[in-house]
């Protein structure tokens, strides 16, 4: 691996060491990492019910990869994460904490503004997760289909389809630094009911 790239390696062993989880996968949003999540779980969701107190971002990024949902009332915002009922994966967006893992399920984080590990950019995410075979494709999804042990990239011979959300150096030696005297506190911000708004998919329109 890339010298320049153990960094993110290294910052992802100590997220996976602090909430228990066996695997993560620096990004450079939550965002992006619940999609890249729902997008590898999609063949086994019908649809999936969350809370209507969250990120507008939620029911765009599941319009986008046509996965149905509907809204529910959830008091989540004290524990930090919501689980989305239908599939095993949750919005942590507001937690980080040596307790996370749950077994089969999958965790996307943030280090946006105001979150619990919050970089200095004011972007990143991750992927916390016990399913190796997930683990093994996403990882070089996140940053283009590469994997990282091959150097210089184009002796690449198969790519799996990936996407450009590949974080920056910089903000893992950052969090590297941050993780290692976090202590979690729960961040009760609320957020506005967002059932009522509504989506236009303007794609083939145009």
């Amino acid at each position: 691996m890339d010298k320049s790239f153990q960094i993110i390696d290294q910052f992802e062993q100590s997220l996976a060491k602090y909430t228990g989880y066996p695997h993560a996968i620096m990004t450079d949003s939550c965002t992006h990492s619940l999609k890249m999540v729902f997008l590898y779980y999609r063949s086994s969701i019908t649809e999936v019910k969350f809370t209507n107190e969250t990120y507008i971002s939620i029911p765009m990024l599941l319009t986008e990869i046509g996965i149905k949902y509907s809204f529910k009332t959830d008091d989540w915002q004290s524990q930090g994460e919501y689980l989305f009922e239908g599939s095993n994966i949750w919005d942590s967006a507001r937690r980080l904490s040596p307790d996370m893992y749950i077994k089969d399920h999958t965790k996307c984080i943030s280090f946006g503004r105001d979150k619990p590990l919050a970089l200095s950019c004011g972007r990143g995410g991750a992927i916390l997760t016990d399913d190796k075979k997930l683990y093994e494709l996403l990882i070089k999804c996140r940053y283009d289909g590469r994997d990282l042990t091959v150097s210089p990239w184009h002796t690449q011979q198969e790519f799996p389809l990936g996407f450009h959300y590949n974080p920056q150096i910089e903000w893992a030696q950052e969090g590297l630094v941050k993780l290692d005297s976090h202590v979690y506190t729960a961040n009760t911000k609320t957020y506005p009911d967002i059932s009522k708004i509504m989506i236009k998919d303007w794609r083939n329109k145009i």
